[in-house]
């Protein structure tokens, strides 16, 4: 019932009852209008600065991001 709460206060409510979600909205949008704001941050939730994968710890850097970038010799 809270999350029905948290989507009726963001989309409105239809003739049901039920929030009037539109249909063209993703997953990762919707949880981050339930769960984003409850953590700190709606922009950055599902990986915020206190995770594990956050880009702020993870400075090593992989060769397939610079595959198209390489020096030629």
């Amino acid at each position: 019932m809270n999350r029905e709460q948290k989507l009726i206060g963001a989309f409105n409510q239809n003739d049901q009852g039920f929030a009037e979600v539109p249909q063209k909205k993703s997953g990762v949008f919707i949880s981050r209008l339930l769960n984003g704001d409850a953590s700190g941050c709606a922009h950055c939730f599902p990986h915020g600065y206190e995770t594990i994968n956050c880009h702020q710890k993870n400075y090593q850097r992989s060769w397939k991001r610079y595959r198209k970038h390489q020096w030629k010799t």
